[in-house]
């Protein structure tokens, strides 16, 4: 009985401690929300991408890379298509932040410097 007791007491104490201190998520899971950003053709390359769970929601942080000359308009309206499909797929997402960084093709970035 004390056995069960204390095996019950430290499931509780992990899960807290996991809540607390926002456990990151599993990366197959990552891999998925991966997949579904990549599917924006605007995207150009994800340079980081993280996820952590906070209680019973999931907060997903991504930084990409999208072409140098969009707008702020087309870059604002991107994000807001990204997070609401996330959300939509995933209904266990409650936020997601994205950090949106120029996209030089390789020769212009060279010669831009050169």
């Amino acid at each position: 009985m004390a056995y069960l007791i204390l095996k019950i007491a430290k499931e509780m104490l992990v899960e807290s401690f996991d809540i607390l201190l926002e456990r990151n998520i599993d990366n197959n899971i990552l891999n998925d929300y991966y997949s579904v950003i990549l599917d924006f053709k605007e995207v150009k390359r994800i340079d980081k991408i993280r996820a952590r769970e906070l209680g019973k929601d999931i907060l997903v942080d991504v930084r990409l890379s999208i072409d140098h000359d969009k707008t702020i308009k087309q870059g604002h309206d991107l994000t807001r298509s990204i997070k609401y499909t996330l959300m939509n797929r995933y209904t266990n997402i409650s936020e997601v932040l994205i950090h949106l960084n120029p996209f030089y093709p390789e020769e212009n970035h060279q010669h831009k410097n050169g």
